[in-house]
């Protein structure tokens, strides 16, 4: 996987610079504006491309299909360790009601989401000022083009009135 290069490929996306890619677990994962994409270590450049665009495009939030998710092992136990864990009623366990608890690789990859959102925001925010200070920069450039032009005006007028002074001055001269 060439990340550069898919960098290139998504380079009409705003923010696509700072795409990253891990592999952890045997997956590729990709970050993009806050977005999450994850792919098999195997998938092509162009899955990617297809796979970061549609994430992109679509603001919910999306599950790996079937097809993706490796079935689950079998837990192995061995003699030793069967002796280790206490050993647990069926009945129990449907009666008792569970409670999920979020994985800490899901609360790193949310808080690192966000981290990404917020840099997105910072990169977005810093682009736009940029283009407004452009633009002022711009309408500066104007107005010191406008005061030279004026200022030439002015000096045009001032050497005519200055040349007829010194003419009528001559006439003046002349006549005594």
């Amino acid at each position: 996987m060439n990340l550069a290069a898919l960098k290139l490929k998504l380079s009409d996306i705003p923010g696509s610079d700072a795409l990253s890619m891990q592999i952890i677990a045997g997956r590729q994962h990709y970050s993009i504006n806050g977005k999450l994409v994850t792919l098999d270590a195997g998938a092509s450049d162009a899955e990617a491309e297809d796979a970061i665009r549609q994430a992109l495009a679509n603001p919910g939030v999306h599950l790996l299909p079937e097809s993706m998710i490796a079935a689950t092992p079998p837990a192995v136990q061995t003699a030793d360790s069967a002796s280790l864990l206490p050993r647990a009623s069926l009945q129990a366990a449907q009666e008792t009601k569970t409670m999920s608890t979020p994985s800490p690789g899901g609360f790193a990859a949310s808080l690192k989401a966000m981290m990404d959102e917020a840099r997105a925001g910072l990169d977005q925010a810093q682009a736009s000022g940029r283009a407004r200070v452009k633009e002022a920069v711009g309408k500066l450039q104007q107005t010191a083009t406008a005061t030279v032009n004026a200022s030439e005006s002015v000096a045009k007028v001032i050497e005519d009135t200055a040349d007829s002074a010194l003419s009528d001055l001559g006439q003046i001269t002349n006549n005594l």
